[in-house]
Order: C-alpha cells, then sequence, then structure tokens
C-alpha cells in the first residue's frame, strides 16, 4: 500500500441528526487541511445509522488548501458548460502538488466535467459525471454513467465507467493525529465511488481506475460545507504503462481558513454602504489593507486583489450575497456583503 497523493485526484474535489444536509459540492474556499498517514488501516466499512468510527493513529505528513476559481475561457473550450474549477494545492515536504477539479453547476445540480493533475488529465465532455443536486440528505444515493478521454504522457484514449454517489452514514468520528487527543464529531458521511475503463488505440482496454472516496461532514455548532476529514483509496491498473494493481491512499483533516488562523486577531474594518447596488467603500481604522477576496455563497472567488483598496465595484456582479475577507497588517475580517 501506498501513501501519498493520488495518480488520480479524487473526483470530488470536495449534516443535526441524519437529516441536516450537505448543502454546498464545494468547499469554503480557502480550507486548509492537514495531509495524514496512518500507521493502521482505516475500517470505514461501517454505514447506516448512529454509527461510529475510531481514526486514532494519524500522523500529519503535510498540508493542503482548496480554492475555488473562476474558469478561464480556455478552460470552458476544453471542458464544455464548466461553472467552476477547484484548484486543490497540497505541500508534503519540499513537494508541492496541484491538482484541479472542474465542475458544472446547473441551479444546484452538480457534475464534474474533468479532472487535471500532473499525471493525468481526464475530460468527460461526452458525459458528465453526476454528482447530486444540493443539498443531498441522509439516505440519498445515484448512479452515473461518465465518458470521454485521457491523456497522460503520450497516450491519449477514450474513458468510460460509473459514478456512484450516497449519503450513506451518519454517527461519531473520533479523531486523534500525532499521538495527541481525541476530538470528536457529529458527522454525516458521502461516499463516492468510480469505476473507470481506459481505451488505446487499437489496443482497446488498456487498464481501470478504481477509486472509493468518503467525506465526514460535521453538523451542530462545527457545521460546515467543508468537510471535516475525507480519504480516497485508488487502484489502477495500466500495464502499457507499467502500473500493476498499484493503490495509493490520502487523508486529510480539515484545519482552517486560508490566511486566518483560529486564534489570529480581527481587522477593525468597515464596509459601507452595505446592502450595495454598486460602490462599496472600505476603510480600515487601524491598519493598512493588504489584500481582498470576495466570493458567492457556493465559494466560488469572483474578485480578488493584493494591496491598498478603498473602493471595491460590484457593479458587475449578479444580485445576492458574498462573503468579502479582508486581509490586513493587523488581522482578517469576514463579512457578509449583499449586491441588489
Amino acid at each position: 500500500m501506498k501513501t501519498k497523493l493520488l495518480l488520480v485526484v479524487p473526483f470530488f474535489s470536495l449534516l443535526c441528526a441524519a437529516q441536516a444536509p450537505i448543502n454546498s459540492y464545494y468547499p469554503v474556499n480557502g480550507s486548509e487541511f492537514v495531509v495524514l498517514s496512518t500507521t493502521a488501516p482505516l475500517d470505514q466499512t461501517a454505514s447506516g445509522a448512529n454509527k461510529t468510527w475510531d481514526f486514532t493513529t494519524l500522523t500529519q505528513i503535510g498540508t493542503s488548501i482548496d480554492n475555488n476559481l473562476l474558469p478561464t475561457t480556455g478552460e470552458i473550450a476544453t471542458f464544455p458548460n464548466t461553472t467552476n474549477n477547484t484548484v486543490s494545492t497540497a505541500t508534503i515536504g519540499v513537494d508541492i502538488f496541484e491538482s484541479k477539479i472542474y465542475s458544472k453547476d446547473n441551479a444546484g445540480q452538480v457534475a464534474i466535467t474533468g479532472i487535471i493533475n500532473s499525471q493525468v488529465e481526464l475530460n468527460f465532455a461526452a458525459n458528465n459525471a453526476l454528482v447530486g443536486t444540493f443539498p443531498l440528505n441522509y439516505g440519498y444515493s445515484n448512479v452515473d454513467d461518465l465518458e470521454g478521454t485521457f491523456t497522460s504522457g503520450t497516450f491519449t484514449g477514450g474513458v468510460a465507467g460509473t459514478i456512484s454517489n450516497s449519503v450513506d452514514a451518519y454517527g461519531t468520528l473520533n479523531l486523534s493525529i500525532d499521538g495527541g487527543g481525541i476530538t470528536t464529531y457529529q458527522v454525516t458521511r458521502l461516499k463516492s465511488v468510480q469505476n473507470v475503463d481506459l481505451s488505446y488505440s487499437i489496443f482497446g482496454n488498456i487498464g481501470t481506475i478504481d477509486q472509493t472516496l468518503y467525506y465526514y461532514y460535521a453538523y451542530g455548532d462545527l457545521s460546515l460545507d467543508t468537510p471535516i476529514f475525507r480519504t480516497s483509496h485508488t487502484v489502477v491498473n495500466v500495464p502499457l504503462q507499467g502500473i500493476n494493481n498499484e493503490t495509493y491512499d490520502q487523508m486529510e483533516k480539515y484545519y482552517n481558513f486560508l490566511g486566518v488562523a483560529e486564534n489570529s486577531k480581527i481587522a477593525s474594518v468597515s464596509l459601507f454602504p452595505n446592502p450595495t447596488q454598486d460602490q462599496l467603500h472600505i476603510e480600515s481604522k487601524d491598519s493598512e489593507i493588504k489584500e481582498i477576496t470576495v466570493s458567492d455563497m457556493s465559494g466560488r472567488i469572483v474578485f480578488h486583489q493584493n494591496g491598498k483598496i478603498e473602493t471595491l465595484s460590484l457593479g458587475n456582479l449578479q444580485n445576492g450575497i458574498y462573503n468579502a475577507t479582508i486581509v490586513t497588517t493587523s488581522g482578517s475580517k469576514t463579512e457578509k456583503i449583499i449586491k441588489n
């Protein structure tokens, strides 16, 4: 078994008693994770109501950050109908890994349109991989076909298979990292299974990729759209490339928001007028503004700028509620703003 970043990035890249929903497919923008390994395999077979998972042999080996970006014109041309690009950047030792998951969100119905990392590109233009229509509740289950092309090194061929998603369990998750104390979360779990066949030229089928992913969402006081814990298990078999049933595992624990540590200072910043139809003025009383990021309620970045900013134009945005995160020399602050 190999504990490392996956050959194929997870397809995603990402709940009160059983009925609390998974509200969004997209993680909170800037979500930071601790990348983990384990001295003993995790037992995730339990499914159903009121289950308990004890993952207490975890060790930190790195960090990763998720960001949601608007796709470029070129990316939309390559992955038609894409509305979002979720970028995950992981640092393990001196190595940095970046992966991108392209998706289409149509009134809450989310489907994967493509995936890119340093080793492979998967394009589901022929048949997008449906995740589901959010919010998703406990008991949700769906199987969908996917189809398109893959590119890996000098190989370009076809890809076809199925994706199965289910909100299959809820209960208690106990986590311990680096021998520390156990932290307990009440969670609901999203399970995703992908079985993919690869074909190439006259050779026909040249291999398979089978992947199982689990996402544990905390609810109650710790309710988040970002999973509190996520894992992926992948088996890759492509003999033509010398890959024979190689296994890859990845585990990550949610840590905090990018640039906003849990014990950081709250900046003294005012935003006005709010609501606004266009101009939003930003005033920092005791420090200099270094950066501002505006994201919609799905976590997708719609504006980002470094440097001192006093006025922001929202005239090109659709009416709605947005989150504005302002980073100053003395701290950070996130406020909801209304465009009307």
